[in-house]
């Protein structure tokens, strides 16, 4: 493995050479950027959920039922996992945030490496470059953070190390069913892994749309249950039915 990455990035001729030290100067950039963002405070929606999160942790409120807000359980989950291994400060969340991103960096390097080991840590690189240029209010966000799990869903679809198909399929099934568990609008990825795409998939349509959807259920239904047995599905319901539909109409307007 080693010697094929080292053969990857062989220096040939001038344009490879300065083709490299693009790519270095797009790492040390990065890495500044990263310790530039230690510095970041919270902002825009995190330091709403960060606060929710301590009133579970604290003072076991209950979202909807004793916190009116319209994020869906994941979000919440992910917040008090933060304050619970890193604690409640900016620079605990920054750390969780950078390891969040360089999750999507490894999972962006493994699916883009397939064109060339140089474009996959091209690829990598980029995405933390771009993530990183929108500054401290992009930290953390919901539409960043579903991008993970989307990943490992595209992940798990690619790689050969998975033989079984149905296995295969229960798990892209539960990478986008926990991103639209965060942002429903996600779960329309399924869409994209129904067709056939190789002679070696033996399922049929019908299996591979049910185990996709077995998989994309699994989050969705222990975030229900515990809604459920907290009694807070009437307050959940009432939330979602009533504001956040005024919320998106004020939003268009």
């Amino acid at each position: 493995m080693i010697k094929k990455i080292i053969s990857e990035f062989k220096i040939a001729t001038l344009e490879d050479k300065v083709l490299e030290i693009f790519i270095l100067l797009m790492a040390i950039l990065l890495a500044a950027l990263a310790l530039v963002s230690l510095s970041w405070r919270m902002e825009i929606d995190a330091p709403i959920f960060h606060y929710i999160a301590m009133l579970m942790d604290s003072y076991d409120y209950m979202p909807y039922r004793d916190i009116y807000n319209y994020a869906l359980p994941p979000t919440y989950f992910l917040h008090w996992l933060i304050i619970k291994t890193v604690g409640y400060s900016n620079f605990g969340f920054r750390i969780f945030d950078l390891l969040w991103l360089a999750g999507l960096m490894v999972v962006t390097f493994y699916f883009m490496k397939d064109f060339s080991q140089r474009v996959g840590l091209v690829a990598a690189i980029m995405t933390g470059l771009l993530y990183l240029s929108k500054g401290p209010g992009w930290s953390f966000e919901r539409d960043f953070v579903l991008l993970l799990p989307l990943g490992l869903a595209i992940l798990a679809f690619r790689t050969e190390s998975i033989t079984n198909e149905k296995w295969r399929n229960f798990l892209i099934g539960l990478g986008i069913g926990t991103a639209a568990s965060m942002k429903p609008h996600a779960g329309l990825a399924l869409l994209a892994f129904i067709p056939r795409y190789g002679a070696e998939e033996k399922n049929s349509v019908w299996s591979r749309t049910g185990w996709l959807i077995l998989g994309s259920s699994v989050v969705p239904f222990i975030c229900f249950l515990w809604i459920w047995l907290n009694g807070a599905l009437p307050s959940f319901w009432k939330i979602f039915t009533n504001y956040v539909p005024l919320y998106n109409e004020l939003n268009r307007n």
